[in-house]
């Protein structure tokens, strides 16, 4: 009879503790010990319970029902146009101005040149003047005296003149001339005459005699130069250089 509680009373504490665990809290009250229950308010529990089988998921999957009906038109599109940015029209580039022609000068009226004197005409004196320079002599004017001395006339020279030193005693003597046409041959004639002649003087005369032997006579064109003195090449220069 012992046997039968103590196996009554461990089948209820399995019972207790297993529904403790699956009802989830409320505690048994304890019973007192060296209490036993009555025998006869535990009833012995037999595991009577049946598994309970898996469920299979036979829940029809949700499918949207078909639209049949005629779809309704559209509504049109009622709001305002969109407005197409009108392009800005392209900047004209102002135009090139022409360039304003630069006035025409009026030509100013060519001076007329004047016309070039004619060279200053070669006159016996400025021949003479140019021999003076050159050969440094310095005589008196004697043209008055050209017939006494050269036997030649005065009417065949278009110009002239004769010098010839202060002092008789000096040997030398110029005689410019310009002869006219035709008579250049009777001037050259007249000087040679003239040369002899003072060729006698000179043996008297020794300080200027030596300029006798080196005279010159000198043409060019119809001018005529007689020279005895110092620097007898200088004259002819001199004398050359004007009547070119």
């Amino acid at each position: 009879m012992n046997f039968s509680r103590l196996t009554a009373l461990a089948l209820a504490g399995t019972l207790t503790l297993s529904l403790t665990a699956c009802g989830g809290g409320n505690e048994p009250t304890p019973t007192p010990a060296g209490s036993e229950a009555p025998a006869e308010s535990i009833p012995a529990v037999e595991n009577t319970s049946t598994p309970v089988p898996a469920v299979e998921n036979t829940t029809t999957p949700d499918v949207a029902p078909v639209d049949t009906s005629t779809p309704a038109p559209a509504p049109e599109d009622t709001a305002s146009p969109t407005l197409t940015p009108t392009k800005a029209p392209a900047e004209t580039a102002a135009p090139t101005p022409k360039p304003t022609p630069a006035p025409t000068a009026t030509p100013e009226p060519t001076p007329t040149p004047e016309p070039t004197p004619a060279p200053a005409a070669v006159t016996a004196s400025a021949v003479y003047d140019a021999v003076k320079g050159a050969t440094g002599v310095s005589f008196s004017d004697m043209s008055f005296a050209l017939e006494d001395f050269y036997s030649l006339s005065a009417s065949d020279l278009e110009d002239y003149v004769l010098y010839m030193p202060d002092m008789s005693t000096d040997i030398q003597e110029v005689l410019v001339a310009k002869a006219k046409s035709g008579k250049l041959e009777s001037v050259k004639s007249a000087c040679t005459a003239r040369q002899q002649g003072m060729k006698e003087d000179a043996e008297f005369y020794g300080s200027t005699g030596e300029y006798v032997d080196g005279y010159k006579l000198a043409t060019n064109g119809d001018w005529v130069l007689f020279y005895v003195g110092p620097s007898a090449s200088a004259a002819v220069k001199a004398f050359n250089d004007c009547t070119k």
